[in-house]
């Protein structure tokens, strides 16, 4: 349950942290305890702060494992151009190549930020002037980029969580 509802309540905070180190110094007391306080005859309490502990955890180990609330996600960080290298195979549909980057630098005047998260970039092609694109090729492109649009319809396929379980959050279209 844990898990489920932190992919429904994507939050970055973890102030859950001080949360589970409650229950656990709770739990120690009630174990140091159990037949002085007579827990035995309680026996619902010990079960309760576990199932609190194990709830709280998997959403903490689930937010943290999430790109987007990482500070060296590219996202958070403002510049001029982005380096980014390509993950995924690149796939032509009519005059639009999509592929999958993985953010490397962000460009900032004459610096670089190492950065890092995955961006949707789809490319339009021109027909006069052939490119290839293969895994692993580097690119510099603008640092500009949307978020994904949620489904505008309720039975319309979530696109956006669809990439969200990929951790693909953003998304940009080069001319």
């Amino acid at each position: 349950m844990g898990i489920l509802s932190a992919m429904y309540f994507q939050n970055s905070s973890v102030s859950g942290m001080l949360f589970i180190l409650t229950v656990s110094l709770a739990l120690l007391v009630l174990n140091l305890f159990y037949k002085k306080w007579f827990v035995f005859k309680r026996r619902w309490i010990p079960g309760i702060l576990i199932h609190c502990f194990l709830f709280i955890a998997s959403f903490i180990l689930t937010n943290k494992s999430s790109q987007l609330f990482d500070p060296a996600h590219f996202s958070k960080n403002e510049g001029n151009a982005l380096i980014v290298k390509v993950i995924s195979e690149p796939k032509v549909s009519g005059d639009i190549l999509r592929f999958v980057v993985n953010a490397e630098q962000v460009v900032q005047l004459k610096t670089a930020i190492s950065v890092n998260g995955k961006l949707l970039i789809a490319l339009k092609l021109d027909p006069e002037k052939p490119f290839q694109l293969i895994y692993g090729d580097v690119l510099l492109i603008d640092n500009k980029f949307n978020e994904l649009d949620p489904p505008f319809n309720p039975s319309e396929f979530d696109f956006k969580g669809y990439l969200a379980n990929q951790q693909i959050y953003h998304q940009t279209f080069i001319n």
